[in-house]
């Protein structure tokens, strides 16, 4: 791990000490929910950027009547395909939903850091780079897998096609981007044994500082 990347993070912390926050991103299909479930396996606490984001489309009232103004609907699909061919639609829903997301997310960390002991959470988000919340983690873990195991995965998660994953991909930034600011990544195109021998060392090294 690159400990001075994490040192010049803490700087600009804004949860307890007791609290560490690791965030976890990766291109679409590249297994974060998988490393995410692991990670709970030790211990770790995990908020799903991805659920709560779902969460503010069912329940959050402003969320809706901004929507209804800019889209017409509060459809998530639908949101989905306007915004996906239009990046003036797709800057003015990040800008409504991605800071509804993280004030979300700061009071689910905060919850937590409210227990005793020292608390580990995996802040699973897929747009943690784009949107530069990367730098107020403690630190920046990356998932990363070849793009015909992402292409496999996209088909049977969501019954998509191959078409509509390679369009997927090729409008994120690419993970070669994003790998330099990264502490850790985990290479996700193997077994599952050797994705969780991976992570047990990241976690060893992690509760040894």
């Amino acid at each position: 791990m690159n400990f001075g990347k994490k040192q010049k993070r803490m700087k600009n912390r804004i949860w307890p000490e007791n609290t560490t926050v690791i965030g976890l991103s990766g291109n679409i299909a590249s297994g974060k929910s998988t490393v995410s479930k692991i990670l709970t396996r030790y211990g770790f606490y995990h908020i799903d950027a991805d659920q709560i984001n779902r969460e503010i489309y069912e329940n959050n009232s402003f969320f809706k009547e901004q929507a209804i103004k800019l889209f017409q609907t509060t459809d998530r699909k639908i949101i989905s395909k306007i915004v996906f061919n239009s990046k003036e639609k797709r800057f003015q829903l990040e800008q409504l939903v991605h800071p509804l997301i993280y004030k979300e997310s700061l009071k689910k960390i905060k919850e937590i850091s409210q227990k005793k002991g020292h608390h580990f959470i995996v802040y699973e988000a897929a747009l943690l780079y784009e949107t530069g919340r990367y730098k107020e983690m403690d630190y920046f873990w990356l998932v990363e897998t070849e793009e015909e195991h992402q292409i496999k995965r996209f088909i049977k998660r969501n019954q998509g096609t191959k078409e509509e994953a390679t369009r997927i991909i090729e409008a994120q930034v690419p993970i070669t981007q994003k790998r330099k600011y990264a502490d850790r990544i985990f290479i996700n195109n193997g077994s599952m044994e050797e994705l969780v021998q991976q992570i047990e060392t990241a976690v060893k090294e992690l509760t040894q500082i």
